[in-house]
């Protein structure tokens, strides 16, 4: 996984260098190492797009999925094979089921099956 540096030349750069050292898959994260808590910004799915098109590897794409429908938008618009989010599954953990299930009711389904499963 990298995240984006500060120019797209370097991005690309770092990009092509980990694919050379003979990386099978790429997860890129679409803001720089500086853009955290209250510098968040927004993620860059331009910038992975064209990463995922300099590469012959895999791109899955990271940063700005906060919502299910942003899956299918961050794929359409990067070319990705898939996503990865972080932020967002801490509110909602079955966000990739399209649901939004209440963080208790969770909860009370993982403690029901630690105790059913061991």
């Amino acid at each position: 996984k990298m995240r984006i540096l500060p120019t797209l030349e370097d991005t690309l750069r770092f990009a092509t260098m980990v694919e050379d050292a003979g990386a099978q898959l790429l997860v890129v994260h679409g803001r720089t190492r500086d853009m955290k808590g209250p510098k968040k910004g927004i993620s860059n799915w331009e910038w992975i797009r064209t990463v995922r098109e300099a590469l012959s590897i895999p791109v899955i794409a990271n940063g700005g999925i906060d919502r299910f429908e942003d899956v299918d938008r961050c794929i359409r618009e990067t070319g990705v094979v898939g996503v990865m989010a972080a932020e967002a599954l801490l509110s909602n953990p079955a966000l990739f089921s399209g649901r939004h299930v209440p963080q208790v009711d969770l909860a009370l389904e993982y403690l029901h099956d630690a105790e059913t499963y061991g």
